[in-house]
């Protein structure tokens, strides 16, 4: 296999972005919890956790596979990125790097299934809404109620994938490399939302699917706009809120033009990574091995540092801000989550309609989320060190 360009590892260390992030609660648990919750990602990160041993035979040059993203480097997310990226370095002894692209530079947001396929780029976002068509049992993570959190909903989302998923996403001429999940959607409005009929003829920016039925639910209208675009949109009158989590009100400033934020936690949506058949295939079996086991390390670490810890310091960002921060009474809550669940039984309907197991899908999703949530989130990273989820590469 060709080498390519020179990696550019993450020089800052990650002590400085767990210095950040521990900073504010996040559903209920206290800071010096969070940080707790956390701390063996965070020792994998700074290198304080040993690692796997892996016999390393490959003895050719490294190999660079390059990554892009739509995020720029600005965003607090590179910092987790980089300092992953770093580990893998050490994992494979320097055998393998990652030469990374941010800002959207190769490709827009939408095109990463494209790019990934057509060589443009090695591993990138691939996200199933941007190709909703080419998907089927894919869009029922999307469904209101199914994960408490982007941890949990990270571990499972790996677990299932291999006998529910595996098949339609490598049909689109890719490997999934990871599946992350985000923690449960609020929204940011200019008008407050504080009961169901408050949606009414609103204009949401949503993601399609699932998540554009449960927006008619409540009788709002889902307006299909990128991350990137949701920013312009809410500001000049495009839409009149955003849905999406919280890291990204703050970092794609989405939350600017808001008046007030609801806790909706409604429903929440998988973000995958996907990976260049070619660029995995030719790897030497050792660094196979290597990177596949990394991938989910990865994966984890993103979901605590990124998708729940960041989340916290976005919150208190956004107050600071003068956004009003709306916590829905229990009753209007319900009143909410019910209509917003309405979809589920349609969209179980249709798969099943189409010979699809929907049913066993979701009874499957909840037994693992029931199970996986005993656990801490310290214990959900050790498992990716003790035992990674095998088959979602062949």
């Amino acid at each position: 296999m060709k080498t390519r360009i020179q990696h550019r590892c993450f020089r800052g260390g990650i002590a400085v972005l767990a210095s950040a992030l521990m900073f504010a609660p996040l559903t209920g648990h206290a800071q010096e919890d969070l940080a707790s919750r956390t701390q063996a990602a965070r020792d994998y990160l700074e290198g304080k956790l040993k690692a796997p041993e892996y016999k390393i035979t490959y003895d050719g040059p490294p190999i660079t596979i390059r990554f892009s993203s739509f995020v720029t480097n600005t965003v607090p997310l590179w910092k987790v990125y980089r300092a992953a990226f770093k580990q893998l370095e050490a994992e494979s002894k320097g055998k393998l790097l990652i030469k990374d692209y941010p800002g959207g530079v190769l490709h827009a947001m939408a095109d990463g299934f494209k790019a990934v396929r057509s060589g443009i780029t090695d591993l990138s976002q691939c996200y199933i809404s941007y190709q909703p068509t080419s998907f089927q049992l894919m869009h029922g993570t999307a469904m209101s109620g199914l994960f408490p959190d982007a941890v949990v909903g990270a571990a499972v989302a790996s677990q299932i994938y291999p006998e529910y998923f595996k098949k339609e996403y490598e049909a689109v001429g890719v490997y999934l490399a990871r599946s992350s999940m985000t923690p449960p959607y609020n929204i940011v409005t200019k008008k407050p939302i504080r009961r169901l009929e408050d949606f009414n003829g609103m204009k949401v920016r949503s993601v399609g699917g699932i998540q554009a039925d449960q927006m008619r639910a409540v009788r709002a209208t889902p307006i299909f706009l990128s991350t990137p675009e949701a920013y312009t949109g809410f500001q000049r009158g495009t839409v009149d809120g955003v849905v999406g989590h919280d890291a990204a009100f703050v970092s794609f400033r989405t939350a600017e033009p808001a008046k007030a934020w609801t806790d909706l936690r409604f429903a929440t949506v998988q973000l995958d990574y996907c990976l260049r058949k070619e660029v995995y295939d030719s790897l030497p079996p050792d660094l196979k091995k290597v990177f596949y086991d990394w991938l989910q390390r990865w994966n984890i670490v993103d979901a605590q540092l990124w998708f729940e810890t960041y989340a916290g310091q976005a919150r208190e960002k956004m107050k600071a801000m003068g956004i009003e921060m709306i916590n829905l009474d229990p009753a209007e809550r319900k009143r909410i989550m019910d209509a917003m669940k309405k979809p589920n039984d349609q969209w179980i309907a249709d798969m099943e309609s189409k010979g699809l197991p929907a049913k066993k899908l979701i009874a499957d999703i909840d037994q693992k989320v029931s199970s996986e949530s005993k656990k801490s989130w310290n214990e959900l990273f050790m498992d990716t060190i003790k035992n990674p989820v095998q088959g979602l590469i062949d």
